[in-house]
């Protein structure tokens, strides 16, 4: 299994999240705009700023020992 910082898992998450799009799974959904806020620009901050933050709140919560 590779292992992925976070920035690259934001970035695997969004190619994932097109693919699912692509392929017809979004039936009158938000994910466009999803995908849109979690693109990471050429100044390196995601679209939406707050997305980046909100990523690391996410990764924080799966890496936190279980129980707590």
């Amino acid at each position: 299994m590779q292992t992925l910082d976070e920035r690259e898992a934001l970035e695997a998450m969004g190619h994932f999240l097109q693919a699912y799009y692509d392929r017809g799974h979004h039936k009158d959904s938000d994910l466009p705009l999803v995908i849109q806020s979690i693109e990471i620009l050429s100044d390196g901050i995601t679209a939406d700023p707050a997305a980046w933050d909100d990523w690391l709140d996410a990764v924080r919560k799966v890496k936190e020992p279980k129980g707590q």
